[in-house]
C-alpha cells in the first residue's frame, strides 16, 4: 500500500502505471463483457495501443486515474477513474471497472464510488459527480445508486450496443447531497 492514494475497508486506489498493462487489464478491456458495459470500449485494444491510454490518462491534468487493488493481499483487479473535470463549472464524471470477474458482487464498486466522490467533493470541491451507464447494466447502474447518486436523466437510444439500439442512463450527485448523506 505504499502508494495508495485513496483508501477504503476493503480496497484501495493507487495511481495505475504504463507497466499495469502488462498484467490483466489488456484481456479485461478486450473481453465481451467490456465491449457490452463500458462505454468507451468500442475495438479490441492492442497493448501499444492501452499503453498509449494509461500515458494520455497520466498526463492529462484533468483526469485522476486509478487501480483499484484489493486489501489486504494488494491484487490489481480493475479501474477507476475521476474526469474529466471541468474547473470552471466544478463538475466530473466517474467510472469504474472491475475486470476480475471471480471479484463482482462483493462490494468493491460501490466502496470505489463512494472514494470518488468523497475525492471530488471533499479534495476537488466539485459541485456536480455524474456517470452514464447502458440501461441493461442494472447492476453497475445499482452499484451507483448505492453509492447516492440518483438517475440525473435518460439519453433515448443513445448507444449501439451488440446490434441494438440501447438508453444511456445519466445518474448524477450534487455536493449538497453528498454533504448530507457523508457529513463526516
Amino acid at each position: 500500500m505504499d502508494r495508495a492514494f485513496l483508501i477504503g475497508e476493503k480496497v484501495y486506489l493507487r495511481p495505475v502505471d504504463i507497466s499495469d498493462a502488462d498484467g490483466p487489464y489488456l484481456q479485461w478491456i478486450n473481453s465481451p463483457i467490456a465491449y457490452l458495459t463500458l462505454g468507451s470500449v468500442y475495438y479490441p485494444k492492442t497493448k501499444s495501443a492501452l499503453e498509449a491510454y494509461i500515458k494520455k490518462q497520466i498526463d492529462s491534468p484533468d483526469s485522476a486515474f486509478f487501480a483499484i487493488m484489493t486489501k489486504p493481499d494488494e491484487r490489481f483487479i480493475g479501474t477507476a477513474k475521476l474526469g474529466p473535470v471541468e474547473h470552471i463549472h466544478r463538475h466530473a464524471y466517474v467510472g469504474l471497472f472491475i475486470g476480475e470477474e471471480s471479484e463482482w458482487r462483493k462490494g468493491y464498486g460501490t466502496e470505489v464510488a463512494v472514494l470518488l466522490l468523497k475525492y471530488g467533493f471533499r479534495q476537488l470541491n466539485l459541485r456536480k459527480i455524474s456517470v452514464g451507464a447502458n440501461a441493461s447494466n442494472t447492476a453497475s447502474i445499482r452499484m451507483f445508486e448505492k453509492a447516492g447518486m440518483a438517475v440525473d436523466c435518460r439519453r433515448r437510444q443513445q448507444l449501439y450496443v451488440n446490434g441494438v439500439w440501447e438508453d444511456q442512463v445519466i445518474l448524477a450527485m450534487l455536493a449538497d447531497d453528498f454533504h448530507r448523506i457523508y457529513p463526516d
